[in-house]
């Protein structure tokens, strides 16, 4: 096994334009962060550094607070 180390970054969105799987506790941001953590955890070498939360606010728009 390697001593090496990764630094991990954790991307989270949720997006509010899906309204298919709102309710769904595996899509949600804490759950989500939860999930990815104890993944990050499991694996050798990895070290969990920073999360990236996305509020789901579309990736197409550059005006905050506007929809598309």
């Amino acid at each position: 096994m390697s001593d090496k180390l990764y630094n991990v970054g954790v991307y989270i969105r949720l997006s509010r334009e899906s309204t298919a799987y709102v309710g769904e506790d595996s899509l949600s941001i804490e759950n989500q962060q939860s999930m990815l953590s104890k993944f990050i955890a499991m694996m050798p070498g990895w070290v969990e550094k920073r999360v990236y939360i996305d509020d789901g606010a579309t990736g197409g728009n550059f005006k905050q607070g506007e929809k598309p």
